[in-house]
């Protein structure tokens, strides 16, 4: 009797984290100056590599910072913070966030039929129950860009009422203004791919190798070596295999993805947070 009641015991601390962090989002990577705040009456502190946020959490990234967030413990979930930015945690699952300044890449792949993730920003709600996409909020005005299968948006006006929905189908933008005013659907460009091919590559990475090495939070950005790797040595063939994968499903002919857009400025380092 003694022995199964030792077993359960040992089995029910194995099964704390986990039930934790179904709780809970986890910070699985991060760079540079990345602050936290973990409540309403919480002060600000440093993030850290591990931290667990529950609903009501926010995060701060400074210039050249990002942190990335998994809502799941198979990392199917992810969702990075670029530089820049603030959100805050609305629930935990399915995963709600509010985006009052800055830009997040969302991949979301391991929903239940009946849950959807959401973006929120003053202006609108950029969602889907599992798919690939960018929002960013700025200006009063929101964009949002789905790079895998199809998102939807939501305007919201002043008060906050939804003013009007329509799908994103992928390859496709669209720029919600004041009182959730729709733009015109627009084609992304190589800038686009270029930053999202960085991106699903390293989520890839993030979900199939883990995140190795705890940064502790501290500036100068992640030591994760794998990581390292990914923005020093393998951006360019990330970039490629993701650009014939996702323009494959376009009708218009693919352009070199090696070479940037007159007048864009290259993208900063690590690709993976930067605008």
């Amino acid at each position: 009797m003694k022995r199964i009641l030792f077993l359960l015991a040992g089995a029910c601390v194995l099964f704390l984290p986990l039930q934790a962090f179904a709780q809970a989002a986890k910070i699985v990577d991060l760079g540079w100056q990345v602050n936290v705040k973990k409540d309403a009456a919480s002060a600000w502190e440093k993030a850290k590599i591990n931290m667990l946020l529950e609903k009501g959490a926010e995060i701060e990234t400074k210039h050249g910072s990002y942190c990335t967030l998994a809502f799941d413990e198979e990392r199917k979930n992810i969702v990075t913070i670029k530089q820049d930015s603030l959100i805050k945690i609305e629930s935990i699952k399915p995963g709600n966030i509010f985006l009052p300044k800055g830009r997040v890449f969302s991949i979301i792949t391991n929903l239940s039929k009946a849950e959807k993730f959401q973006i929120r920003t003053p202006t609108a709600i950029a969602g889907a129950r599992g798919t690939g996409w960018a929002t960013g909020y700025g200006g009063a005005n929101t964009s949002a860009k789905c790079f895998k299968d199809t998102a939807y948006v939501q305007g919201l006006d002043e008060a906050g009422n939804l003013a009007g929905e329509q799908d994103l189908p992928s390859g496709m933008g669209l720029d919600i203004g004041g009182g959730g005013r729709f733009g015109e659907l627009y084609q992304l460009g190589d800038q686009d791919y270029t930053e999202w091919g960085d991106f699903s590559g390293y989520t890839g990475d993030l979900t199939t190798e883990g995140s190795s090495g705890d940064t502790g939070g501290e500036e100068g950005g992640t030591n994760n070596p794998s990581i390292g790797d990914l923005r020093e040595e393998q951006r360019g063939d990330y970039r490629e295999d993701s650009l014939e994968t996702i323009r494959g499903q376009e009708s218009t002919p693919s352009q070199d993805s090696g070479q940037e857009e007159a007048g864009e400025p290259a993208p900063e380092r690590p690709p993976i947070t930067k605008d």
